[in-house]
C-alpha cells in the first residue's frame, strides 16, 4: 500500500468522523423512537377524538349510563368522574371549574367538562374532562364529598378551597335554596 492509501486509511478514523458516526447513530434511534410512538398512537392507543361525540357503547361504568368508546383506555378515574357528571347534573352542575375551560371552552360548570348535550336520555360527552386532571379532581373530590354526607354546598366550598388559587373559576350558578 502507497503513501496514498495510508492517508486515506487515516483519514477515515479521525475524530470528526468518529463523532458524525455517533450522530447517525443517535438520529437513527430518534427515528425509530418516533416511528414506534407514531404506530402505537395510530393503532389506537392514546388518541381521543374531538369533543362533542355522541355515544352509545361500552359496558356501562355505572347504573344508567354507557360511557364513549373513546374512554374504553382511559384511567378508571376518568370513567369515575364522566360517570358521575352523567348521573348527577344536579350536583356536578353546581361545582365550579377551576382549570381555565370557562374561558377557553365557555363551561360553566364541572359538568361541562365531561358533558356537551343532554337531549332526553341521549347523552353528547365532552372530550376536555378526559385530558384534563384537575377536572376530573374535581368530579370525584365532589362525588366523595357527599357521598360521605357533605352538603352539595360544603363540596362546592372544599373545591373552591383546594383551586381558587389555580385558576379562574367558571361562571357557575349558585346553588338554588330549599
Amino acid at each position: 500500500m502507497g503513501k496514498k492509501g495510508r492517508k486515506q486509511d487515516r483519514a477515515a478514523h479521525t475524530p470528526a468522523k468518529k463523532n458524525r458516526v455517533w450522530l447517525y447513530s443517535g438520529i437513527g434511534a430518534g427515528l425509530v423512537g418516533i416511528i414506534i410512538l407514531i404506530i402505537s398512537f395510530t393503532a389506537g392507543g392514546g388518541s381521543t377524538p374531538p369533543g362533542d361525540q355522541p355515544v352509545q357503547s361500552s359496558p356501562p361504568i355505572a347504573q344508567n349510563v354507557s360511557l364513549p368508546a373513546w374512554l374504553a383506555r382511559a384511567p378508571a378515574t376518568t370513567k369515575e368522574a364522566y360517570a358521575y357528571a352523567a348521573e348527577h347534573p344536579e350536583t356536578t352542575g353546581y361545582v365550579p371549574c377551576y382549570c381555565g375551560c370557562g374561558q377557553h371552552s365557555g363551561h360553566r360548570s364541572s359538568q361541562d367538562c365531561f358533558i356537551g348535550n343532554r337531549n332526553g336520555s341521549e347523552i353528547t360527552y365532552d372530550d376536555h374532562g378526559a385530558n384534563c386532571a384537575m377536572c376530573v379532581d374535581i368530579a370525584v373530590m365532589t362525588k366523595k364529598a357527599l357521598a360521605q354526607g357533605k352538603t352539595l354546598a360544603r363540596a362546592r366550598l372544599e373545591v373552591t378551597k383546594k383551586y381558587s388559587s389555580i385558576g379562574p373559576a367558571t361562571n357557575t350558578p349558585p346553588i338554588p335554596q330549599g
